[in-house]
Protein backbone atom coordinates (compact mmCIF):
# COMPACT_ATOMS: atom_id res chain seq x y z
CA UNK A 1 0.00 0.00 0.00
CA UNK A 2 3.05 2.25 -0.23
CA UNK A 3 2.41 5.65 -1.73
CA UNK A 4 -1.29 6.16 -0.99
CA UNK A 5 -2.41 9.70 -0.19
CA UNK A 6 -5.85 10.73 1.07
CA UNK A 7 -6.27 14.41 0.16
CA UNK A 8 -8.96 16.37 2.02
CA UNK A 9 -9.42 19.63 0.17
CA UNK A 10 -12.08 21.02 2.52
CA UNK A 11 -11.35 24.00 4.72
CA UNK A 12 -13.97 23.26 7.40
CA UNK A 13 -15.12 20.13 9.24
CA UNK A 14 -17.87 17.84 7.97
CA UNK A 15 -18.91 14.20 7.92
CA UNK A 16 -16.62 13.19 5.06
CA UNK A 17 -13.60 14.91 6.57
CA UNK A 18 -14.21 13.38 9.99
CA UNK A 19 -14.70 9.92 8.47
CA UNK A 20 -11.41 9.87 6.61
CA UNK A 21 -9.44 11.43 9.46
CA UNK A 22 -10.79 8.74 11.79
CA UNK A 23 -9.98 6.02 9.22
CA UNK A 24 -6.43 7.33 8.75
CA UNK A 25 -5.88 7.55 12.51
CA UNK A 26 -7.10 3.98 12.95
CA UNK A 27 -4.69 2.86 10.22
CA UNK A 28 -1.81 4.46 12.12
CA UNK A 29 -2.79 2.65 15.30
CA UNK A 30 -2.82 -0.60 13.31
CA UNK A 31 0.56 0.21 11.74
CA UNK A 32 -0.83 0.09 8.21
CA UNK A 33 2.15 1.17 6.07
CA UNK A 34 2.32 3.90 3.47
CA UNK A 35 -1.01 5.69 4.04
CA UNK A 36 -0.65 9.46 4.28
CA UNK A 37 -3.26 12.11 4.98
CA UNK A 38 -3.11 15.58 3.41
CA UNK A 39 -5.24 18.35 4.95
CA UNK A 40 -5.49 22.13 4.77
CA UNK A 41 -4.23 24.28 7.62
CA UNK A 42 -7.73 25.65 8.22
CA UNK A 43 -9.23 22.17 8.54
CA UNK A 44 -6.48 21.06 10.90
CA UNK A 45 -6.82 24.15 13.07
CA UNK A 46 -10.59 23.70 13.28
CA UNK A 47 -10.31 20.13 14.56
CA UNK A 48 -7.02 19.51 16.34
CA UNK A 49 -6.62 18.12 18.86
CA UNK A 50 -9.25 15.43 18.32
CA UNK A 51 -10.21 13.35 21.36
CA UNK A 52 -9.49 9.63 20.85
CA UNK A 53 -7.49 10.31 17.64
CA UNK A 54 -3.97 10.59 19.05
CA UNK A 55 -2.16 10.46 15.71
CA UNK A 56 -3.88 13.55 14.26
CA UNK A 57 -1.05 15.90 15.14
CA UNK A 58 1.40 17.89 13.02
CA UNK A 59 4.22 15.85 14.53
CA UNK A 60 3.04 12.63 12.85
CA UNK A 61 5.19 11.75 9.82
CA UNK A 62 2.20 10.52 7.80
CA UNK A 63 0.15 13.69 8.28
CA UNK A 64 0.83 16.53 5.84
CA UNK A 65 -0.72 19.90 6.78
CA UNK A 66 -0.63 22.29 3.82
CA UNK A 67 -0.32 26.01 4.47
CA UNK A 68 -3.51 26.60 2.52
CA UNK A 69 -6.82 28.16 3.44
CA UNK A 70 -8.70 27.13 0.30
CA UNK A 71 -8.52 24.55 -2.46
CA UNK A 72 -6.74 26.71 -5.06
CA UNK A 73 -3.93 27.34 -2.60
CA UNK A 74 -3.33 23.58 -2.40
CA UNK A 75 -2.37 23.15 -6.06
CA UNK A 76 1.30 24.16 -5.86
CA UNK A 77 2.15 22.20 -2.67
CA UNK A 78 0.22 19.19 -4.00
CA UNK A 79 2.32 19.34 -7.17
CA UNK A 80 5.49 18.90 -5.13
CA UNK A 81 3.94 16.16 -2.99
CA UNK A 82 3.02 14.28 -6.18
CA UNK A 83 6.50 14.88 -7.61
CA UNK A 84 8.10 13.31 -4.53
CA UNK A 85 5.56 10.47 -4.41
CA UNK A 86 6.76 9.13 -7.76
CA UNK A 87 5.24 6.84 -10.33
CA UNK A 88 2.57 4.40 -9.21
CA UNK A 89 1.38 6.40 -6.21
CA UNK A 90 -2.35 6.52 -5.52
CA UNK A 91 -4.10 9.80 -4.71
CA UNK A 92 -7.57 9.55 -3.19
CA UNK A 93 -9.70 12.69 -3.35
CA UNK A 94 -12.88 12.24 -1.27
CA UNK A 95 -13.93 15.78 -2.25
CA UNK A 96 -12.67 18.19 -4.93
CA UNK A 97 -9.85 16.65 -6.94
CA UNK A 98 -6.98 17.38 -9.26
CA UNK A 99 -5.67 15.20 -12.03
CA UNK A 100 -3.41 16.81 -14.61
CA UNK A 101 -0.03 16.49 -12.87
CA UNK A 102 -0.87 13.03 -11.52
CA UNK A 103 -1.22 11.91 -15.14
CA UNK A 104 2.19 13.42 -15.94
CA UNK A 105 3.77 11.56 -13.01
CA UNK A 106 2.17 8.19 -13.84
CA UNK A 107 -0.06 8.21 -10.76
CA UNK A 108 -3.61 7.00 -10.26
CA UNK A 109 -6.50 9.05 -8.97
CA UNK A 110 -9.40 7.69 -6.94
CA UNK A 111 -12.48 9.85 -6.54
CA UNK A 112 -15.24 9.55 -3.93
CA UNK A 113 -18.87 10.61 -4.15
CA UNK A 114 -19.94 11.09 -0.51
CA UNK A 115 -23.30 12.71 -1.32
CA UNK A 116 -26.68 11.05 -0.78
CA UNK A 117 -27.93 12.11 -4.23
CA UNK A 118 -26.07 12.68 -7.50
CA UNK A 119 -27.83 16.02 -8.02
CA UNK A 120 -26.00 17.40 -4.97
CA UNK A 121 -22.65 16.77 -6.67
CA UNK A 122 -23.68 18.00 -10.13
CA UNK A 123 -25.16 21.23 -8.76
CA UNK A 124 -21.59 22.49 -8.43
CA UNK A 125 -20.68 25.42 -10.69
CA UNK A 126 -17.69 23.41 -11.93
CA UNK A 127 -19.93 20.61 -13.19
CA UNK A 128 -18.00 20.18 -16.46
CA UNK A 129 -14.78 19.62 -14.53
CA UNK A 130 -16.52 17.11 -12.27
CA UNK A 131 -17.72 15.15 -15.31
CA UNK A 132 -14.14 15.00 -16.57
CA UNK A 133 -12.74 13.94 -13.19
CA UNK A 134 -15.26 11.14 -12.79
CA UNK A 135 -14.86 9.83 -16.33
CA UNK A 136 -11.08 9.80 -16.01
CA UNK A 137 -10.89 8.39 -12.47
CA UNK A 138 -9.41 4.93 -12.10
CA UNK A 139 -11.87 4.05 -9.37
CA UNK A 140 -14.90 5.76 -7.84
CA UNK A 141 -15.84 5.15 -4.23
CA UNK A 142 -19.58 5.79 -3.75
CA UNK A 143 -21.08 6.14 -0.28
CA UNK A 144 -24.75 5.63 -1.15
CA UNK A 145 -26.41 2.89 -3.26
CA UNK A 146 -28.88 5.46 -4.63
CA UNK A 147 -25.97 7.25 -6.31
CA UNK A 148 -24.66 4.02 -7.83
CA UNK A 149 -28.03 3.56 -9.55
CA UNK A 150 -28.13 7.21 -10.64
CA UNK A 151 -24.67 6.95 -12.21
CA UNK A 152 -25.84 4.02 -14.32
CA UNK A 153 -28.83 5.99 -15.62
CA UNK A 154 -27.01 9.28 -16.25
CA UNK A 155 -26.78 10.40 -19.89
CA UNK A 156 -23.00 10.89 -19.67
CA UNK A 157 -21.76 9.17 -16.52
CA UNK A 158 -23.59 6.03 -17.61
CA UNK A 159 -20.54 5.45 -19.82
CA UNK A 160 -18.47 4.63 -16.74
CA UNK A 161 -17.28 1.06 -16.54
CA UNK A 162 -19.34 -0.49 -13.69
CA UNK A 163 -16.18 -2.31 -12.56
CA UNK A 164 -14.67 1.03 -11.59
CA UNK A 165 -17.48 1.86 -9.14
CA UNK A 166 -17.37 0.54 -5.58
CA UNK A 167 -20.01 0.94 -2.89
CA UNK A 168 -18.45 1.90 0.44
CA UNK A 169 -18.63 -0.73 3.17
CA UNK A 170 -18.78 0.04 6.88
CA UNK A 171 -18.03 3.44 8.36
CA UNK A 172 -15.25 5.01 10.40
CA UNK A 173 -16.79 4.68 13.84
CA UNK A 174 -15.63 2.71 16.83
CA UNK A 175 -18.52 0.77 18.30
CA UNK A 176 -18.24 -0.17 21.98
CA UNK A 177 -19.17 -3.72 22.93
CA UNK A 178 -20.93 -2.56 26.09
CA UNK A 179 -22.22 0.92 26.97
CA UNK A 180 -23.68 1.89 30.34
CA UNK A 181 -26.41 4.48 29.72
CA UNK A 182 -27.59 4.86 33.30
CA UNK A 183 -26.21 8.41 33.53
CA UNK A 184 -27.85 9.74 30.37
CA UNK A 185 -30.16 12.76 30.45
CA UNK A 186 -33.26 13.74 28.50
CA UNK A 187 -31.23 15.67 25.95
CA UNK A 188 -32.28 15.71 22.30
CA UNK A 189 -29.58 16.48 19.71
CA UNK A 190 -29.67 17.67 16.11
CA UNK A 191 -26.21 17.35 14.57
CA UNK A 192 -25.08 18.37 11.08
CA UNK A 193 -24.29 21.12 8.63
CA UNK A 194 -26.85 23.84 8.09
CA UNK A 195 -26.84 23.58 4.31
CA UNK A 196 -28.10 26.27 1.93
CA UNK A 197 -31.72 27.41 1.71
CA UNK A 198 -32.43 25.78 -1.66
CA UNK A 199 -31.02 22.46 -0.54
CA UNK A 200 -31.77 22.12 3.18
CA UNK A 201 -31.26 18.37 2.97
CA UNK A 202 -30.83 18.08 6.74
CA UNK A 203 -34.27 19.70 7.33
CA UNK A 204 -32.86 21.90 10.06
CA UNK A 205 -35.35 24.74 9.47
CA UNK A 206 -38.49 22.53 9.60
CA UNK A 207 -37.08 20.88 12.72
CA UNK A 208 -36.44 24.19 14.50
CA UNK A 209 -39.97 25.33 13.65
CA UNK A 210 -41.32 22.19 15.36
CA UNK A 211 -39.43 22.71 18.63
CA UNK A 212 -42.08 24.76 20.51
CA UNK A 213 -44.69 22.04 19.93
CA UNK A 214 -42.24 19.24 20.85
CA UNK A 215 -41.25 21.01 24.07
CA UNK A 216 -44.86 21.62 25.12
CA UNK A 217 -45.91 18.06 24.21
CA UNK A 218 -43.13 16.57 26.34
CA UNK A 219 -44.09 18.81 29.28
CA UNK A 220 -47.71 17.73 28.96
CA UNK A 221 -46.51 14.12 29.19
CA UNK A 222 -44.47 14.74 32.34
CA UNK A 223 -41.08 15.06 30.66
CA UNK A 224 -40.09 18.38 32.22
CA UNK A 225 -36.32 18.15 31.98
CA UNK A 226 -35.85 17.89 28.20
CA UNK A 227 -33.03 19.96 26.74
CA UNK A 228 -32.36 20.55 23.06
CA UNK A 229 -28.99 20.86 21.32
CA UNK A 230 -28.57 22.05 17.73
CA UNK A 231 -24.94 21.43 16.84
CA UNK A 232 -23.68 22.66 13.49
CA UNK A 233 -22.87 25.58 11.25
CA UNK A 234 -23.36 26.66 7.65
CA UNK A 235 -25.30 29.03 5.37
CA UNK A 236 -28.57 28.59 7.28
CA UNK A 237 -27.06 29.44 10.66
CA UNK A 238 -28.34 33.03 10.69
CA UNK A 239 -31.86 31.81 9.83
CA UNK A 240 -31.71 29.21 12.60
CA UNK A 241 -30.59 31.79 15.15
CA UNK A 242 -33.24 34.23 13.97
CA UNK A 243 -35.95 31.63 14.59
CA UNK A 244 -34.53 30.71 17.99
CA UNK A 245 -34.63 34.38 18.94
CA UNK A 246 -38.43 34.43 18.67
CA UNK A 247 -40.63 34.83 21.74
CA UNK A 248 -42.04 31.29 21.50
CA UNK A 249 -38.53 29.84 22.00
CA UNK A 250 -37.66 31.86 25.10
CA UNK A 251 -39.13 29.24 27.45
CA UNK A 252 -37.30 26.32 25.78
CA UNK A 253 -33.85 25.20 26.99
CA UNK A 254 -31.98 25.20 23.65
CA UNK A 255 -28.29 25.45 22.91
CA UNK A 256 -27.16 26.17 19.35
CA UNK A 257 -23.46 26.19 18.45
CA UNK A 258 -20.78 24.42 16.44
CA UNK A 259 -19.12 21.64 18.40
CA UNK A 260 -16.04 20.16 16.67
CA UNK A 261 -16.11 17.23 19.09
CA UNK A 262 -19.83 16.38 19.47
CA UNK A 263 -19.16 13.31 21.58
CA UNK A 264 -18.84 15.74 24.51
CA UNK A 265 -22.63 16.18 24.27
CA UNK A 266 -23.51 12.78 22.78
CA UNK A 267 -22.09 10.92 25.78
CA UNK A 268 -24.85 12.45 27.93
CA UNK A 269 -27.76 12.80 25.47
CA UNK A 270 -30.46 10.21 24.78
CA UNK A 271 -31.95 11.00 21.36
CA UNK A 272 -30.47 11.99 18.00
CA UNK A 273 -32.67 13.60 15.33
CA UNK A 274 -31.75 12.62 11.75
CA UNK A 275 -34.31 14.13 9.39
CA UNK A 276 -32.67 14.22 5.97
CA UNK A 277 -34.71 14.57 2.79
CA UNK A 278 -33.21 11.95 0.48
CA UNK A 279 -31.77 9.39 2.85
CA UNK A 280 -30.08 9.18 6.22
CA UNK A 281 -27.79 6.40 4.98
CA UNK A 282 -24.96 6.32 5.93
CA UNK A 283 -24.82 9.57 7.91
CA UNK A 284 -21.62 9.68 9.94
CA UNK A 285 -23.06 12.10 12.49
CA UNK A 286 -25.98 9.72 13.03
CA UNK A 287 -23.68 6.72 13.37
CA UNK A 288 -21.45 8.60 15.83
CA UNK A 289 -24.46 9.50 17.92
CA UNK A 290 -25.74 5.93 17.87
CA UNK A 291 -22.33 4.62 18.92
CA UNK A 292 -22.57 6.99 21.92
CA UNK A 293 -25.90 5.42 22.92
CA UNK A 294 -28.35 7.87 21.34
CA UNK A 295 -31.57 6.34 20.04
CA UNK A 296 -32.51 7.82 16.65
CA UNK A 297 -35.59 9.56 15.30
CA UNK A 298 -35.22 9.13 11.53
CA UNK A 299 -37.12 10.15 8.42
CA UNK A 300 -38.28 7.01 6.63
CA UNK A 301 -36.68 7.86 3.28
CA UNK A 302 -34.28 6.24 0.84
CA UNK A 303 -32.05 3.60 2.38
CA UNK A 304 -32.46 4.85 5.97
CA UNK A 305 -33.68 1.47 7.21
CA UNK A 306 -30.26 0.02 6.39
CA UNK A 307 -29.00 2.09 9.32
CA UNK A 308 -31.60 1.25 11.92
CA UNK A 309 -34.65 -0.85 12.62
CA UNK A 310 -37.78 -0.69 14.72
CA UNK A 311 -36.13 -2.44 17.67
CA UNK A 312 -34.40 0.79 18.70
CA UNK A 313 -35.38 3.60 16.29
CA UNK A 314 -38.47 5.69 15.64
CA UNK A 315 -39.25 6.44 11.98
CA UNK A 316 -41.24 9.50 10.91
CA UNK A 317 -42.69 10.40 7.49
CA UNK A 318 -40.69 12.33 4.92
CA UNK A 319 -43.09 15.27 5.32
CA UNK A 320 -43.14 15.04 9.09
CA UNK A 321 -45.27 17.16 11.38
CA UNK A 322 -44.38 18.56 14.78
CA UNK A 323 -46.65 15.95 16.34
CA UNK A 324 -44.85 13.13 14.47
CA UNK A 325 -41.56 14.26 15.97
CA UNK A 326 -42.94 14.88 19.44
CA UNK A 327 -44.54 11.45 19.72
CA UNK A 328 -41.40 9.76 18.39
CA UNK A 329 -39.18 11.50 20.92
CA UNK A 330 -41.58 10.68 23.75
CA UNK A 331 -41.59 6.99 22.84
CA UNK A 332 -37.79 6.91 23.17
CA UNK A 333 -37.35 8.79 26.43
CA UNK A 334 -40.51 7.96 28.41
CA UNK A 335 -39.34 4.39 29.03
CA UNK A 336 -37.62 2.72 31.93
CA UNK A 337 -33.82 2.65 32.26
CA UNK A 338 -33.94 -1.09 31.67
CA UNK A 339 -35.89 -0.69 28.41
CA UNK A 340 -33.56 2.07 27.29
CA UNK A 341 -30.50 -0.09 27.97
CA UNK A 342 -32.04 -2.97 25.99
CA UNK A 343 -32.63 -0.72 23.00
CA UNK A 344 -29.08 0.61 23.15
CA UNK A 345 -27.67 -2.93 23.35
CA UNK A 346 -29.68 -3.91 20.26
CA UNK A 347 -28.45 -0.79 18.46
CA UNK A 348 -24.78 -1.45 19.23
CA UNK A 349 -25.14 -5.04 18.01
CA UNK A 350 -26.66 -3.74 14.78
CA UNK A 351 -23.80 -1.26 14.29
CA UNK A 352 -21.08 -3.83 14.85
CA UNK A 353 -22.52 -6.06 12.13
CA UNK A 354 -22.33 -3.54 9.32
CA UNK A 355 -20.82 -0.20 10.31
CA UNK A 356 -17.70 -0.91 12.30
CA UNK A 357 -14.28 0.63 11.76
CA UNK A 358 -12.89 -2.84 11.05
CA UNK A 359 -15.28 -3.33 8.10
CA UNK A 360 -14.45 0.13 6.77
CA UNK A 361 -10.70 -0.45 6.99
CA UNK A 362 -10.92 -3.83 5.25
CA UNK A 363 -12.87 -2.22 2.40
CA UNK A 364 -10.32 0.54 1.82
CA UNK A 365 -7.30 -1.73 2.18
CA UNK A 366 -8.76 -3.87 -0.59
CA UNK A 367 -9.63 -0.76 -2.58
CA UNK A 368 -6.13 0.71 -2.40
CA UNK A 369 -4.35 -2.58 -2.93
CA UNK A 370 -6.40 -3.09 -6.10
CA UNK A 371 -5.29 0.35 -7.23
CA UNK A 372 -1.66 -0.41 -6.49
CA UNK A 373 -1.53 -3.81 -8.18
CA UNK A 374 -3.81 -3.50 -11.22
CA UNK A 375 -3.07 -1.34 -14.21
CA UNK A 376 -6.67 -0.22 -14.80
CA UNK A 377 -7.19 2.21 -17.64
CA UNK A 378 -9.46 5.24 -17.14
CA UNK A 379 -12.64 5.64 -19.13
CA UNK A 380 -11.86 7.60 -22.26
Amino acid sequence: MAGTYIVLSATSPGGTQNRFIALWDYCQSRNVPGLRLVVTRTLYDALAPVPNLPHFTRRHPNLIVLDAGRFLEMIVPLFFIALRAGRGAVFHYPLASLRFFHTLFGQKVVRSIPMSDLSMLLADRFKTLIYYQLLRAHRIDVLNPRVVAQLGRHWLLGRLNPEKIRLTEGNAIRVPTVLDVSGKKNWIVFLGRFTDQANDVKNVIPYVMCLPFIHDFLNQNRVNDARFFILGFGPLESRVRSLLGGAEYARIPIECYFEPHPEKVLRSSKVIMSLQKFTNYPSRSLLEAMACGNLPVITDVGESRRLADDDFAEFVPESFSAENLARAVLRLIAISKREYQQKVDAMLSHLKKGFSMETHLAYYLNFYNRKSTHDDQPTS
